[in-house]
């Protein structure tokens, strides 16, 4: 299929990064949009782009909200978010008029996330004895949870980098009901589930567990014997002997893409079916998988280090280059503009 070639889009005018003294606010639920939107770089375009994929044949740029905020993040179809010095603005997908929800001090720029309805936000803040969960309803901030262990100061500025493969994230399952935080980073591994009151459900620090991702009811992770799905406070095999990366649930339910990693430092995309516990593979060569729709995966491509790319000693694979669409209905790959996905509505069911 033929992507359609990045157009000039006027740049939307947020909230700078810099900004100083929110106000509470309380907000109105959100309407709701059927559109499949995407928040992505382009080939050719500087800054965070909200596609709109509703017609994969047909996509079109919304708007350009440029670098010069936080990576932003969707709260639905309507509107986006992303963090501040004072805590989280949020508005209309053009970026104006942004409003914003003040942040107890401390507060992580990437550690939040909305209900869909735009009326909840819960974050994590640093209180210098621990992270802290805080949830911001009607104008009001409360603590959820504390003592949380804190992220470890850590940076990685190329591909060759080992912290491809850890995890940091707080995020709603699908139904809202609960809310897990899972952090993976340099030998220290936190996992953690309450309910979206703050009761503790699972609390497994101990255990290493790692790539998290709700799909349906369940919490799919990797330990050392595979892939297990908490549910109903219950942990029970998916896929035994799999260790994967990135795992991302479908936005209609039922499935989950993620990349594994061969013995020769190659990647491979794969669709897991959730109901069957089975898997296929979809590419090799190929990672970073995530979907565009229930129908569409998108991913990037490999290729065999060559003398110019100045590999590391026993690097072997760096990226081509190049980003693809995979169509699961007929198995078509085709080539895509778009060069990194940082978030996608409706997310995964």
């Amino acid at each position: 299929m033929a992507s359609a070639k990045p157009s000039s889009l006027p740049t939307a005018a947020p909230t700078p990064a810099t900004t100083v003294g929110c106000k509470p606010r309380v907000f109105s639920p959100a309407i709701a949009s059927d559109r499949r939107l995407a928040l992505v770089n382009l080939k050719g375009a500087e800054g965070y782009v909200v596609r709109d994929l509703t017609d994969i044949h047909n996509p079109f740029s919304v708007v350009n909200l440029g670098y010069g905020i936080a990576v932003p993040r969707f709260i639905n179809g309507g509107e986006i978010s992303y963090s501040v010095d004072c805590g989280y603005a949020r508005g209309p997908l053009k970026g104006a008029p942004m409003l914003e929800v003040p942040a107890a001090g401390g507060h992580d720029s990437n550690m939040f996330t909305w209900t869909a309805d735009g009326t909840t936000l819960i974050y994590l803040s640093d209180t210098g004895s621990g992270l802290a969960l805080h949830q911001v309803k009607g104008g009001q901030d409360r603590v959820l949870a504390k003592g949380i262990p804190s992220i470890p100061a850590v940076g990685c500025e190329s591909e060759f980098c080992s912290l491809g493969d850890v995890t940091l994230q707080l995020i709603y399952s699908p139904d809202e009901s609960k809310i897990s935080y899972v952090q993976n980073l340099i030998g220290r591994t936190v996992f953690r589930i309450w309910t979206s009151d703050g009761k503790v459900l699972n609390s497994s620090d101990a255990k290493g567990y790692n790539m998290p991702v709700w799909s349906g009811t369940g919490l799919y992770f990797q330990d050392s014997a595979g892939i297990e799905v908490w549910q109903n406070g219950v942990i029970s095999q998916f896929l035994p002997r799999v260790s994967w990366l990135n795992p991302i649930a479908s936005p209609d339910g039922g499935r989950i893409t993620y990349s594994t990693r061969d013995a020769t430092g190659f990647s491979h995309v794969w669709i897991a079916d959730t109901a069957m516990r089975v898997a296929r593979e979809l590419k090799a060569a190929r990672s970073g998988p995530a979907f565009l729709s229930g129908r569409y995966v998108w991913y990037t491509g490999e290729r065999s280090c060559i003398a110019s790319d100045h590999c590391p000693d026993g690097w072997k694979v760096v990226g081509n280059g190049k980003a693809y669409i995979y169509d699961l209905e007929t198995g078509a790959e085709s080539s895509s503009v778009i060069t990194a996905v940082f978030d996608v509505w409706p997310r995964g069911a």
